[in-house]
């Protein structure tokens, strides 16, 4: 049954944005630009998952395409995430280091028995893994974890992501534990210009996008592009 309107869903949902950027912009930005954060890393997942399931609908082409950004972002691992390595004890803590490597089984939402993924690759693209998994399915995980994602003290706080604020929190975790890392792929990425990723960037020129990933990345003229980023991205692991 339709409620007695003229408007659509999509003009509905349209007047509500217009009525928060007249009430509060700035605050609504805020917002909407954390929810395209994560967003943005759902996508990352999807271009570099080994997921058995996205990569059983992903064509021979799209396939290779995939190993070459994997080796891509892989080569040039310790200059992106500004570590030579992420999956240690002393600095996820040992609470979650054990949650990621030696997981206990836990229940899901619905009561049933479920064992958490175990992470043993100390790559880029399984730390892009855990960001996502864990937002994905962060009212399954334990309660200590949610309390250490969330850096929560209090036994009143919010330890879901229902929330932009929790969502934040949620980012802010994982930006003090590798302060450059999530700047750093969103310039290599920038740089890449994938279509899956345009949404997330400024208006790209068609006639320089790049369709071909692995003669680009092969390309003279790429590397030097790349390299000459690379200032700007160790001054951030600097500051």
């Amino acid at each position: 049954m339709r409620l007695p309107t003229d408007l659509t869903v999509v003009d509905s949902i349209k007047a509500v944005i217009e009525d928060n950027l007249k009430e509060d912009k700035d605050e609504f930005i805020e917002r909407t630009a954390v929810t395209l954060k994560k967003d943005f890393f759902h996508e990352l997942y999807k271009e570099l998952s080994y997921d058995v399931h996205d990569s059983s609908e992903k064509s021979e082409n799209e396939k290779k395409t995939q190993h070459v950004l994997i080796d891509f972002i892989e080569t040039f691992k310790p200059l992106i995430l500004g570590k030579e390595s992420w999956l240690s004890e002393e600095l996820l803590g040992t609470e979650l280091w054990s949650h990621l490597t030696t997981p206990a089984k836990g229940k899901t939402t619905r009561g049933r028995m479920r064992q958490f993924k175990t992470y043993k690759k100390d790559t880029i693209v399984e730390l892009i893994s855990v960001i996502r998994n864990l937002q994905l399915h962060f009212e399954e995980q334990p309660l200590r974890i949610r309390k250490i994602l969330l850096n929560s003290k209090c036994p009143d706080d919010d330890v879901t992501l229902s929330s932009a604020d929790s969502l934040t929190k949620y980012f802010n975790f994982w930006e003090k534990k590798f302060p450059s890392f999530l700047e750093n792929l969103y310039t290599v990425f920038s740089m890449l210009k994938l279509s899956s990723l345009k949404t997330f960037y400024g208006k790209m020129d068609n006639d320089e996008e790049l369709n071909d990933i692995d003669a680009t990345v092969n390309s003279k003229n790429y590397n030097e592009k790349f390299h000459s980023d690379d200032s700007g991205i160790e001054s951030r692991q600097r500051g």
